[in-house]
């Protein structure tokens, strides 16, 4: 069984995030997945476009993927080019349109909002970034779950942007 932990990151403002958004876009392997959740609102589009602005181009426009359900792009991890999916499946309806999409076997960099609606579908190695709003105006808490892989990838990132 894999072993999961967590880990608590408090983003102050808007830039905060796009600051997280930047250092995790270090981390990257083939075929990871991003699984964005929370309400609406609470950072999950914001996150995804900065995270891919990174990997691409910072003036890349990045138009949410809610009713196209997906978008693609082409980026660059460490002078290695990857494919990028962001993914919105908030209208998603059954979670075997998921299937019907090939989103699952994509091979890039997948950011993932809405996951809950494919949760069973996931593979065991996924990053769960759940955003939640704080008190203050535009801060967000972020909780990160994912296996021990992922652990020691986040281990050098300091829990306050």
């Amino acid at each position: 069984m894999t072993k999961i932990d967590s880990r608590r990151f408090y983003l102050s403002d808007i830039s905060a995030t796009e600051h997280f958004a930047a250092v995790l876009s270090l981390l990257p392997r083939k075929g990871d997945i991003f699984a964005l959740s929370g309400p609406l609102g609470a950072g999950k589009t914001l996150f995804a476009r900065a995270f891919i602005r990174e990997l691409t181009h910072p003036d890349m426009d990045v138009p949410s993927p809610t009713f196209t359900l997906m978008q693609y792009y082409e980026g660059q991890i460490h002078e290695e080019r990857i494919e990028i999916c962001h993914a919105d499946l908030y209208r998603l309806e059954d979670p075997e349109e998921v299937e019907e999409l090939g989103l699952l076997e994509f091979k890039g960099i997948i950011l993932l909002e809405w996951p809950e609606r494919v949760e069973t579908l996931l593979p065991s190695n996924v990053l769960h970034l759940s955003f939640q709003h704080a008190d203050e105006k535009n801060a967000r808490w972020i909780r990160i779950n994912g296996n021990q892989e992922w652990m020691e990838r986040l281990k050098y990132i300091p829990e306050q942007f």
